[in-house]
């Protein structure tokens, strides 16, 4: 049978105990508040430590940040530094220069000498200097000059000390004695192997 409205019975609120419903309401409220009140209680201290932890590992970010930032600019500009001073880190980081000192004095000339004089490490600059005496024998001296111009074309730091002495074996002899000094630079500095892989990755590029 279908129901309308007209057989719709409204409830009879008249008989109900207030005060029973008031005492439910207060009873439902305090347990949930108690409730409440547990897992807050419970919880608290883990949303505390979580959100410590997130505010620290916020920090350690930002902070990892900055620094790769520093390292990458730093980075950059030593790149920039090394490429500008490729030539001359180029040579003072070539530690053979004795041996092509020796090799041009074998080219150019069939009598020579050399001699260690000194030997020195700049500890401020680690630069080690190292002063030789060279005394040849020509006929020619065109091939003195083009000793030294070899020298100062070789990728190493090499240095010509004046004065040059050229006088002849004797007065009517058409050779020369030749006396002049040399010195040499190299860089002894160690580097750490992240720095040192930089320079020699920029010292290799063309």
């Amino acid at each position: 049978m279908k129901k309308t409205w007209k057989n719709f019975k409204v409830p009879n609120f008249r008989n109900l105990d207030t005060d029973l419903v008031l005492h439910n309401m207060i009873f439902v409220v305090i347990y949930i508040g108690a409730i409440l009140m547990f897992f807050s209680y419970m919880l608290w201290p883990l949303i505390l430590d979580f959100k410590v932890k997130y505010i620290e590992e916020r920090k350690q970010n930002l902070i990892l940040t900055e620094v790769q930032k520093d390292f990458d600019s730093s980075k950059d500009r030593l790149v920039g530094l090394l490429t500008n001073n490729k030539s001359l880190l180029s040579r003072l980081n070539n530690a053979k220069s004795q041996n092509i000192i020796t090799d041009l004095l074998a080219q150019y000339f069939s009598k020579k000498s050399m001699r260690l004089l000194s030997s020195h490490i700049d500890e401020e600059s680690q630069i080690k200097t190292t002063l030789y005496q060279i005394q040849v024998q020509t006929d020619d001296i065109g091939k003195f000059w083009e000793f030294i111009t070899a020298l100062g074309e070789s990728d190493t730091s090499i240095i010509i000390s004046l004065p040059v002495q050229i006088q002849k074996a004797s007065m009517q002899s058409r050779i020369y004695d030749i006396v002049f000094n040399v010195e040499t630079a190299y860089n002894v500095y160690k580097l750490n192997p992240e720095i040192k892989q930089i320079v020699d990755s920029a010292l290799r590029k063309k």
